[in-house]
């Protein structure tokens, strides 16, 4: 035989059997022609020859291209086997496929809130160059801070690393234009803010760099949802003017919906500070964001502001010495670290619940191989091929899983309105993405490589173990049904333990889960007791209430109007909730005690409070007294502190008649005497609390509160202002 047309033969191998005669003939056909048009085999010079060769090979890149129709004959075909066996068994179809889509239903809900919540929590583009600056204080054991508008001023003109740098802080004022009076959330963010964020004005426009200096304009951009549900989505609400806190201010633009950085916000407002505030580095109220340079690693990025922020600390130590920063991306601190790790700790559970499920399937799936054992081994009397047994098995398999995975999307459904409908609204209203929990592409993406991946894990050793019969024992009259019972036995042994084992740990898991949360919410765990107690907040406009001696009027009215209640036992004000991380954090001194090196100072956390406030919360007084009426605004100013303080600061004496004060040793601020030992709680662990609160509350006229359960503590952040700022006032009531 000719060269070239051997060739072809040997190619031709490759070619799907139903297709390999016409392939040879038409390709042969065409080398012949070829061969006929220059000249006979042996008249043709040895160049003519190697031409004819090269030519035949490309039979072999036609032979590849026709390998789909291979695969396509292989792949239809175990379909519908596949097909046709879960409709034969309907039972263990439904059994199976409930139980993966419990499993991958449960999966995929988890995943959705992790995705929502951690991994894409911002609808911004370019989220993975955004990143937040954070202050820290290590030496003094202090957490991640916020940073001074001094500190943000020079970072922003000395960086390297950031394409762009902006800060912003929160705040609130009393909406009494366009409807009832109402309490709502500002931003108040810098110039290039939004701009960083990639964020566009859906009407109007966005703050100009010239409205960042203060008394340069009062202007507001509201956010979507304020627009819609105050102003009815009104086109011509750009322009008009709004009242905030009994000043007027020119409304520029809306946002859109997807802007719902740091969380969803009512409404936006220029950051114009003094210049005196922009000059402060003591007033640690400003949270930072950046979007890194293009080509600029994290690690880079946390390198120089670490420098910068050591450089800053030398050039300014009365303020900075053992202070620094970091950089992480925007995503990850959004919503806390701890969010990520809970939502991990889920996804782990989740997987454990998937896991046991496809043990269960591939126990059941074996518990019938013996059943299919003389099928399988007819089938491989006859000449089926191992691979082929496998490839058919797995197909089977395949089809449960995604049939599981399409029931697991709807389970899915269920699982996400569980969980929106079981939280209560003001609990998620500032957890940012959580409008964005959806089944997207990513989700459903996620969903069908689960429900592959679960395929492989429960049919794979099944398929494995089925494929090899004992020919002799399943074809022989009356022999075993099994052929190779005793590995098969093994095999289920080994899953049964290896599910129980999984079932275990999943739930001495589920029990230590159940076990923190009932500690959290056990009122011994707590140190003070939240049933039958309401809470009031009221802010007061600084343009109606100016003097001191109004706010303290406006509490007491409060307090006797509701003390006059039916079925109000006690009443009491305090600057802040129980339990909802929102006082301020501020430096004090100790009389007798040389004050502390710059970066090692005293820290602690404190709010004001009224009489009767340690009897309604039933916080239990471990030394001295608390707070009575006798300690009017013209008495010495006493201080109660927590069990915490006192093991820290007095270790080994009788802090009670000891004097403290808040500030620095330069700072003009009065000192206060101990009076009083309360005992560690979510309420006054490592804390002071001050009397004369009356002298720090804000608020407003009209009132613009709300009343709720002191459980359920609204979270508002304090944004690290100094002591003495007005802060709103919670009237406390014990039915």
């Amino acid at each position: 035989m000719k060269p070239h047309l051997w060739l072809v033969r040997l190619i031709g191998v490759i070619v799907p059997r139903r297709l390999r005669a016409d392939w040879r003939q038409e390709w042969e056909a065409e080398l012949r022609y070829r061969e006929a048009m220059l000249a006979d085999w042996h008249r043709l010079d040895w160049r003519r020859k190697l031409d004819l060769l090269w030519r035949s090979t490309s039979a072999f890149w036609d032979a590849m291209w026709m390998q789909s129709y291979r695969w396509e004959d292989a792949m239809i075909r175990d379909l519908r086997y596949g097909v046709r066996m879960l409709l034969k068994n309907p039972g263990f179809t439904l059994i199976a496929v409930i139980t993966l889509a419990m499993g991958i239903g449960a999966n995929t809900a988890i995943f959705s809130l992790t995705n929502a919540l951690v991994l894409r929590p911002f609808d911004f583009h370019d989220l993975d160059h955004l990143v937040s600056v954070l202050g820290t204080a290590p030496q003094q054991g202090a957490g991640i801070s916020s940073i001074a508008p001094a500190d943000f001023a020079d970072l922003r003109a000395q960086q390297t690393v950031f394409a762009d740098l902006a800060a912003y802080r929160w705040s609130s004022s009393n909406l009494t234009r366009g409807g009832k009076p109402e309490r709502i959330q500002n931003c108040e963010v810098s110039a290039g803010f939004l701009r960083l964020l990639g964020a566009e004005a859906e009407l109007g426009r966005t703050f100009l760099p010239e409205e960042e200096q203060s008394g340069r304009g009062q202007v507001a951009v509201l956010g979507y949802g304020l627009w819609q549900r105050r102003f009815g989505a009104d086109p011509r609400i750009v322009g008009a003017e709004i009242s905030l806190d009994g000043k007027a201010h020119t409304v520029i633009g809306v946002m859109p919906q997807s802007c719902d950085f740091p969380r969803p916000v009512e409404l936006w407002m220029p950051l114009a500070l003094s210049n005196e505030a922009w000059n402060e580095r003591r007033d640690r109220s400003l949270a930072v964001v950046a979007r890194l340079k293009a080509g600029v690693e994290l690690g880079q990025a946390n390198a120089e502001i670490e420098t910068l922020a050591q450089r800053l600390a030398g050039q300014y130590p009365q303020t900075n010495a053992g202070r620094s920063a970091m950089v992480t991306l925007l995503s990850r601190s959004a919503n806390g670290a701890y969010t990520g790790v809970f939502l991990g700790l889920l996804m782990a559970a989740v997987g454990f619940v998937l896991l046991i499920a496809c043990v269960n399937i591939a126990n059941m799936q074996l518990a019938r191989a013996s059943a299919r054992a003389r099928e399988i081994a007819v089938r491989a009397a006859l000449g089926a091929g191992r691979l082929a047994l496998v490839r058919q098995l797995l197909t089977e398999s395949l089809l449960r899983g995604l049939l599981g995975g399409v029931c697991g999307v709807l389970v899915s459904f269920w699982f996400l309105n569980f969980i929106r409908g079981s939280i209560p609204l003001d609990q998620v209203r500032n957890i940012s993405g959580w409008e964005n929990i959806r089944l997207n592409e990513r989700v459903m993406f996620f969903t069908f490589v689960i429900s592959l991946a679960s395929s492989v894990v429960f049919g794979l050793a099944p398929a494995l173990q089925s494929s090899k019969p004992n020919l002799n024992e399943a074809l022989k009259e009356g022999g075993r049904s099994d052929g190779a019972g005793g590995g098969r036995q093994r095999l289920r042994k080994a899953l049964i333990v290896a599910e129980v084992a999984l079932a275990l740990v999943l739930l001495v898991g589920s029990g230590l889960m159940v076990k923190g949360f009932a500690r959290l919410v056990e009122k011994q765990h707590q140190g003070f007791d939240p049933n039958h107690v309401l809470t009031m907040r009221a802010m007061l406009p600084p343009s109606r209430y100016a003097e001191d001696r109004q706010i303290a009027a406006f509490h007491r009215q409060a307090q006797e109007r509701l003390s006059a209640l039916p079925g109000v036992e006690l009443v009491s004000s305090a600057s802040s909730l129980p339990g909802s991380n929102t006082w301020n954090s501020t430096e004090f001194l100790i009389e007798g005690q040389s004050a502390p090196p710059p970066g090692q100072e005293h820290v602690m956390n404190y709010q004001k409070a009224g009489p009767d406030y340690f009897r309604i919360m039933r916080i239990p007084i471990i030394k001295g007294r608390a707070f009575s009426t006798s300690d009017a605004e013209n008495a010495p100013r006493v201080a109660a502190i927590s069990e915490a303080l006192a093991r820290r600061y007095f270790p080994n004496e009788d802090p009670i008649g000891r004097r403290i004060k808040i500030g620095t040793a330069e700072s003009a601020a009065p000192w206060y005497t101990i009076v009083g030992v309360a005992s560690d709680s979510l309420a006054s662990s490592s804390t002071v609390k001050l009397r004369r609160c009356s002298t720090c509350q804000s608020s407003n006229s009209p009132i613009a509160g709300r009343i709720s359960s002191c459980a359920s503590p609204a979270n508002q952040r304090c944004n690290g202002r100094p002591f003495g700022d007005r802060r709103p006032g919670q009237q406390f009531a014990r039915l």
